[in-house]
């Protein structure tokens, strides 16, 4: 239905509550008495999502919305009008409103809830379009055209009423169990609305925007005119064009950089009290990261029986083991050329290795640095890797990397599945790798404990990761890798100060969930590095040939020629 001027009735008829308006100086003014209720006219990005909220319900086929919006832009009005128009005007139409707790879902007198909200526009409804309603906690019924609202708060049973022909999920992205819902909801309709502000990664509402479940929609600040009184864009520190008003600039005077993050700019970075700073992570993908230059795997030179392998390992021969190129296949990922077939002889190496259990639920990551360089310069992941063969893999790798010293050193985290991959190393007879250290010691003297711990609370990873995001700060490590920096970002505290990666997204190599594996070999870079030379390998002849071998060679000469030698 539309009126003579052509616009539709519920545009004319839906009022709403707004208790202050914005002045050209982006200062709130309060609204007293009849003030308060406004005629709900949309703007133009409103109207967009409505387009989509009803496309989303109607269309051919029906589907999920999302709708990520800056604090105090009407989504959720928006979309209690859409789900009344419907329930006013539709036969038989069976709508589901759900939040959080169920005072956000139904509490009389609060305008913050849900069925208040709807009970507000119909209070103002003129009296041809108010119909006859049964009406009782978290539910409406439409006595006229059998249509009804009922209300859901997130427990175990949300979602299974019975079916829907459409959902609204308010605030998603504080709904702690949302995975739950978004289980439960997609078997009762296809047409679910999630509307949220931003809370940072690890929500399912950052999830469905990332792994694009659902048509996005985005309600910025800078598309409300009342904000952007004086709007004009800016360059901010880095270098990205950003919107401005004196609106904005007076929310960044009086609100802290996070609840800017999080209630302004849609921004899920500081929202989620993540542990990088992801300005810093984007100025670093900015300057540093690349496709890797080669993909592939190391295959052996010849049919090799495992203890041929062990035996390849323990005589330090790198030669044994040939570069295979794939296709876009393959664990390892190279950023450098191949020098006659083998990584470049000039650098020193170390390998930090997070183990996964093989199971395909995780990775096991092992990143190589390069000392000279301070770049991780390749990196191995698969989810489907025992930590056996994973550690004979290291292994192998790090006899066919070499380098300047000889052998390169290893440090993995020995937590888990990494205890396996501990014993393997050791079994192999590889001299050289990192024994635990005492943290919080003054003297923190080394034990007699192979390979990196994790202390249950926490206090070694935090000092790990805490060396990892200063040393990408400062470009004191360079990471070229795309994965690697995804999951800095998503690196956060928990509720109790802990730090965990939030889950993300099914990964090519076949890790269904990201557990910051690659944030830990990258971290581990940085304990072993400030590790040597303290930590030495145990004495081994370097085979002829090397540059270990000239090294010494040419040591021994000078030792020779020196005329103040014994």
């Amino acid at each position: 239905m539309v009126g003579d001027d052509g616009v539709p009735l519920l545009v004319h008829n839906c009022w709403t509550y707004k208790n202050f308006k914005i002045n050209a100086k982006g200062e709130k003014q309060a609204l007293f008495g009849s003030e308060c209720c406004a005629p709900f006219i949309t703007y133009v990005d409103q109207d967009e999502a409505a387009e989509e909220i009803d496309s989303a319900i109607m269309g051919e086929p029906a589907h999920a919305v999302n709708i990520k919006k800056a604090r105090e832009r009407g989504g959720s009005w928006l979309v209690l009008a859409k789900f009344d128009h419907l329930f006013l005007f539709h036969q038989n139409v069976q709508l589901g409103c759900i939040s959080r707790t169920e005072p956000w879902v139904d509490n009389p007198g609060n305008l913050d809830s849900l069925f208040e909200k709807i009970r507000y526009i119909h209070h103002h409804l003129p009296g041809w379009m108010q119909p006859r309603i049964k009406a009782r906690y978290m539910h409406l019924e439409n006595l006229d055209t059998h249509s009804v609202i009922t209300g859901e708060s997130t427990n175990a049973e949300v979602g299974r009423g019975g079916r829907k022909t459409a959902y609204m999920i308010d605030e998603a992205a504080a709904i702690q169990n949302a995975d739950s819902v978004e289980n439960a909801l997609s078997q009762n309709t296809p047409a679910q609305i999630w509307v949220s502000t931003s809370l940072g990664p690890g929500t399912t509402f950052y999830r469905r925007e990332h792994e694009k479940r659902g048509q996005m929609v985005y309600m910025p600040w800078f598309r409300d005119p009342e904000k952007a009184q004086g709007a004009h864009q800016v360059h901010d520190e880095l270098g990205r064009v950003r919107w401005t008003s004196p609106w904005y600039e007076l929310q960044c005077r009086t609100m802290s950089r996070k609840a800017v993050a999080q209630e302004i700019d849609m921004e899920d970075g500081l929202a989620g009290d993540q542990f990088f700073d992801p300005q810093e992570i984007e100025r670093h993908r900015l300057d540093h990261q690349q496709k890797p230059r080669h993909q592939g795997d190391l295959i052996p030179k010849g049919p090799f029986t495992p203890e041929a392998r062990i035996r390849a390992i323990r005589e330090y021969d790198g030669a044994k083991w040939l570069w295979q190129a794939g296709a876009n296949r393959g664990s390892w990922r190279l950023w450098f050329e191949l020098e006659r077939g083998r990584p470049p002889q000039e650098w020193s190496y170390l390998l930090a290795c997070d183990v996964g259990n093989g199971s395909g639920g995780s990775n096991s990551v092992c990143s190589v640095m390069a000392l000279e360089t301070n770049r991780i310069v390749a990196k191995f992941w698969d989810a489907h890797v025992s930590p056996e063969d994973f550690a004979l893999k290291v292994c192998e790798a790090a006899c066919w990397f070499m380098g300047l010293l000889c052998p390169p050193f290893l440090i993995w985290e020995n937590n888990g599945p990494g205890g396996i991959f501990g014993r393997k190393v050791l079994s192999t007879g590889y001299p050289h790798y990192y024994c635990q250290r005492q943290v919080e010691r003054v003297d923190q003297d080394r034990t007699d404990r192979y390979g990196w711990h994790s202390d249950s609370r926490g206090h070694s990873k935090a000092v790990a990761l805490g060396l990892y995001r200063d040393a990408l700060a400062t470009d004191t490590l360079i990471n070229p890798c795309q994965e690697s920096l995804d999951e800095a970002l998503d690196y956060i505290y928990d509720k109790n100060g802990g730090l965990i990666p939030a889950k993300r997204r099914e990964e090519p190599a076949g890790g269904r969930d990201l557990h910051g594996d690659h944030v830990i070999a990258d971290a581990l870079c940085c304990v072993a590095r400030d590790e040597l030379p303290t930590q030495r390998a145990r004495k081994i002849k370097a085979p002829p040939g090397t540059p270990a071998w000239f090294l010494e060679q040419h040591a021994k000469r000078d030792a020779e020629d020196d005329p103040w030698r014994d």
